[in-house]
């Protein structure tokens, strides 16, 4: 297929022609240009959707008293010295086990966010990513235990877009592989590179 500007009747055409013989096709450039500027990329930056986060730290020692509380978007937890119900906690002397133990028990009763222990620092994630999760609180009233603060935070929206859309900024291209909603993270990018 080749392409070949042409002027006819005053009017300025892409002339196609085909390498199967065919007819050549007279595309003008003002058809041309509108089929361009409806598919032209929208300038804008995409991003991802972020979880929310949070933390519950044990110390080393004082440890919890039994019938103390942890209370995470409103679920209260108990300190008891066996978990025996929903929501209960075990107490344990080591804080990297205590830790264990609140996951134990979130994992088994919580849906709106998920929880990870390292050596006694067990963070706190939200289930749907978004804003929504900054909403999700985290208040304790027991013994050698801390929060990171009254609400996790760090919930990002992603950007809304069907699949397939584009944009374009300064340094990337975007493309949505799939649908995304303020929850989702289906956005890719790259680089746009320098002038060559």
């Amino acid at each position: 297929m080749s392409y070949k500007t042409t002027t006819v009747n005053g009017s300025d055409l892409l002339r196609i022609k085909n390498s199967r013989g065919q007819a050549p096709r007279d595309v003008t450039v003002d058809t041309l240009m509108a089929t361009i500027n409806q598919n032209a990329l929208s300038a804008g930056s995409a991003v991802n959707a972020v979880a929310a986060t949070g933390s519950v730290i044990f110390a080393a020692s004082p440890i919890p008293v039994a019938d103390e509380t942890l209370t995470i978007n409103g679920d209260v937890y108990t300190f008891k010295a066996t978990r025996a119900g929903a929501f209960e906690i075990t107490i344990d002397a080591s804080e990297s086990v205590q830790g264990d133990n609140l996951v134990t028990a979130i994992t088994a009763d919580a849906t709106a966010y998920t929880a990870v222990n390292a050596a006694g620092t067990v963070t706190i994630t939200a289930a749907v990513k978004g804003v929504i999760g900054n909403a999700i609180t985290l208040e304790e009233a027991a013994t050698g235990t801390s929060v990171s603060g009254a609400v996790l935070t760090g919930g990002v929206d992603g950007t809304v877009g069907a699949a397939g859309d584009t944009l374009v900024d300064a340094s990337y291209l975007y493309v949505a592989v799939a649908a995304n909603t303020t929850a989702d993270r289906n956005w890719r990018r790259i680089a746009v590179g320098s002038v060559y």
